[in-house]
């Protein structure tokens, strides 16, 4: 982290994030930011409160956002003193970051911090569905007492892996306990890592044709966007699953469902939404689909890293030395 600079006191940054007052994260993203002298705007809105963060980040040098949104439009509005928008997370989809740049507006985000938690939690999710335990739970509470389903071991899963970043790599390395049968696909991306040699790379079409889980780790793009649908479930094995930690927009949720109800695919667990907080009533009532609210990335570990980088970065792009920076309108 930069060295204190009394000068960061001139500086005022707006928080915009659901944590507030009381709030362990918060308080300690508060004391590093104090610690640095900045001064501090706390605002908590949401996306219909859109005119009032906007009234408040005119007046800040710099942004610290968690979930909101930020379009063409709006970043033109708070053009001038505000110069920073830092994404306290990895996903920056939400942020026009291409035009921001034309309105001198830098926008960041903090890479690599939730990797670890995020692959976990898709590791998670793949043995909840081979092995039944969310539906097992949720019948034992309701009082059936079925042991007799037989289940699947990840052990014998071959595995597909859309997105070889650095969820993706983590996830292969958590699997290695499991399984070395694992098909990789990444347009981007050609050659294992060291440690890995052991993974297929393939087009998207042989990998949802031959696993019997796939995993998304891939950052939500034009050209990622309903990037799983039903040309791809058609291609999936009856028997396979779909696990999805990215983004909800990467697959188009009519065609899941359709693929649910068609019995195409063998089931899903997400953790993503195309319009999060709204979980589609369809797929709450299935047993075969496991649902998170978009936690995974959420832990202990990650939540504290994830911090210590946002600040870091904020320091040094006030220190003239940006890093993490996003892709500009001329890039």
């Amino acid at each position: 982290m930069q060295s204190k600079d009394k000068g960061m006191q001139q500086k005022r940054i707006c928080i915009n994030l659901r944590r507030g007052e009381g709030d362990q994260l918060y308080e300690y993203l508060k004391e590093q930011l104090l610690k640095q002298h900045f001064t501090l705007v706390k605002t908590n809105y949401e996306k219909i409160d859109a005119e009032k963060l906007i009234e408040a980040a005119r007046g800040c040098d710099a942004l610290i956002s968690g979930v909101d949104t930020w379009n063409s439009d709006q970043l033109k509005r708070v053009q001038g003193r505000l110069s920073l928008i830092a994404r306290m997370g990895v996903g920056v989809d939400g942020i026009d970051y291409a035009h921001a740049s034309a309105y001198g507006i830098t926008v960041t985000n903090t890479p690599g911090t939730n990797s670890q938690a995020v692959a976990e939690g898709a590791v998670a999710l793949m043995l909840s569905l081979l092995r039944n335990i969310a539906t097992a739970d949720r019948n034992l509470r309701n009082g059936q007492w079925n042991n007799r389903t037989l289940t699947r071991q990840l052990s014998n899963a071959r595995i597909g892996i859309v997105g070889y970043g650095n969820i993706g790599k983590r996830v292969i390395s958590l699997l290695q306990g499991f399984t070395h049968s694992i098909l990789v696909y990444d347009p981007f991306v050609g050659k294992a890592i060291e440690g890995q040699e052991y993974v297929r790379f393939t087009d998207l079409k042989t990998l949802a044709q031959e696993s019997d889980v796939i995993s998304l780790h891939l950052p939500l793009t034009d050209e990622t966007s309903h990037l799983i649908d039903r040309a791809f479930f058609a291609c999936m094995k009856p028997t396979a699953y779909l696990i999805n930690t990215s983004r909800g927009a990467i697959v188009d949720e009519e065609a899941l469902l359709e693929a649910l109800n068609l019995k195409q695919i063998a089931g899903a667990a997400l953790d993503v939404f195309e319009q999060e907080p709204r979980v589609p009533d369809a797929l709450k009532a299935m047993d075969n689909v496991v649902l998170t609210p978009h936690m995974l990335s959420a832990t202990y570990e990650s939540a504290f890293a994830t911090v210590d980088a946002l600040v870091d970065t904020i320091c040094s792009y006030f220190a003239g030395k940006p890093k993490n920076v996003q892709g500009s309108i001329n890039a």
